[in-house]
């Protein structure tokens, strides 16, 4: 993940050149679908779900962020059910026209919920927080990068 994170900051920073003057965009929603696939010791077990992000500028300096993932899965009589509530606060710090420097705080709140059809039932939650930085810039007018 980190080795993905730092070739994607590489890139960004030779890319920026192209990039157009109008700036990046700090209000934003996001909707995604996911799904992993654990396979272990010969076992499968395959889970799904969405995830809706989004991001609202405050200032020219800060932005609100928050986010819902909802996963699923089950395999014979086991099924997991995992979700995900976040919210923060970011900050941006422009490099140039096209590339800014962008540090968040999250806090986040989980609950999951395993079950075996006749054999047990347990749900827990916890929360914590999430700290992360990077760069997020414009390669060309249509295309945005970022490392964090």
């Amino acid at each position: 993940m980190l080795k993905h994170s730092l070739i994607s900051a590489l890139l960004l920073a030779g890319l920026t050149e192209t990039a157009t003057a109008a700036g990046l965009d700090y209000t934003s929603l996001d909707l995604g679908y996911q799904r992993y696939d654990l396979d272990e010791g010969g076992d499968n077990f395959h889970a799904s779900g969405i995830n809706l992000a989004g991001s609202l500028k405050l200032n020219e300096d800060f932005f609100l962020r928050g986010g819902y993932e909802d996963v699923d899965g089950s395999e014979g009589p086991f099924s997991l059910d995992a979700r995900t509530y976040s919210l923060g606060l970011g900050v941006r710090a422009p490099i140039n026209s096209a590339l800014d420097f962008n540090a968040y705080a999250d806090y986040l709140n989980t609950r999951v919920q395993a079950r075996a059809d006749g054999l047990f039932s347990e749900s827990d939650t916890d929360s914590g927080y999430r700290v992360g930085a990077g760069l997020r810039g414009l390669a060309t007018s249509n295309l945005e990068l970022a490392g964090f």
